[in-house]
C-alpha cells in the first residue's frame, strides 16, 4: 500500500519521464509516430504470410475474419514486445538520474510502458479503421476486448517491473529478453488458433 501511495505521489514524475521517452524515441525519425503503426504491420504482415504458407499444408481456409484477428493480436503483441523491451533497460539505461537523486525506481518501467501504451493506441485507432475491410463490423463480442487488455496491461507491467529489477543485477537479463522476444511469438496464438491446425492435429 505504501509503495502505491508513493507512486501515486509521484504520477507527475511519471508524466514527465513518459513525455521525455516519447521525445526520445521519435527525435530525429522521419516517420514519426508513423512508426507506431509499420511496426505492428510488419508482424502482421509476417503473420499473414506465414499463416498462408500454413494453411496450404494443413488445409485451414485463410478468409478476411482470421486475417482479422491476426491484425487484432498481433497489435498486442507489438505492445507487449515495445514495452518490454524499453521497460527492461529502464532502470540501467537512467544510471545517471538514479544515482544523483531518490524517487521510486518503478517509475522508470512504469513510464516505458505508459510510452507504449500511446504507441499502442495509435496503431489500435488505424486498426478499427481497417476491420470493415475484412468485414469484421461491431459486435457483443468485441466486449471481451476490456477484460483482455486490463490483462495484457498487467502482465506487460508486471514483467517490465521484474526484468527491470533483474537487469541491474544481471545484465544478462537484456540480452535474454531480447531473444526471448524474437522467437516468442511463435509460441504463442498470435499466428495461429486451434482451427488452422486441422481435426487430426487440434489436441496440439
Amino acid at each position: 500500500v505504501e509503495f502505491v501511495g508513493e507512486l501515486i505521489r509521484q504520477r507527475e514524475l511519471l508524466a514527465q519521464l513518459t513525455r521525455r521517452d516519447m521525445r526520445i524515441r521519435y527525435k530525429q525519425a522521419v516517420m514519426g509516430v508513423g512508426w507506431a503503426i509499420v511496426m505492428p504491420l510488419v508482424v502482421v504482415l509476417s503473420g499473414w504470410v506465414l499463416r498462408l504458407a500454413f494453411s496450404r499444408v494443413a488445409g485451414a481456409p485463410l478468409d478476411g475474419a482470421v486475417m482479422a484477428g491476426i491484425a487484432v493480436k498481433s497489435v498486442g503483441w507489438a505492445f507487449f514486445v515495445g514495452a518490454l523491451g524499453f521497460g527492461t533497460a529502464s532502470i540501467t539505461g537512467n544510471l545517471a538520474l538514479v544515482t544523483k537523486v531518490y524517487f521510486p525506481r518503478a517509475v522508470l518501467p512504469l513510464a516505458s510502458v505508459a510510452t507504449q501504451i500511446a504507441d499502442g493506441a495509435i496503431a489500435t485507432a488505424a486498426l478499427m479503421l481497417m476491420l470493415p475491410l475484412f468485414g469484421v463490423g461491431l459486435h457483443w463480442s468485441l466486449l471481451w476486448v476490456v477484460p483482455l487488455l486490463v490483462i495484457l496491461l498487467a502482465l506487460t507491467t508486471s514483467a517490465s517491473l521484474l526484468f527491470s529489477c533483474a537487469n541491474v543485477f544481471f545484465r544478462d537479463a537484456k540480452h535474454l529478453v531480447q531473444l526471448v522476444l524474437s522467437f516468442g511469438i511463435f509460441f504463442t496464438p498470435v499466428f495461429f488458433d486451434a482451427s488452422a491446425f486441422g481435426g487430426e492435429r487440434l489436441w496440439i
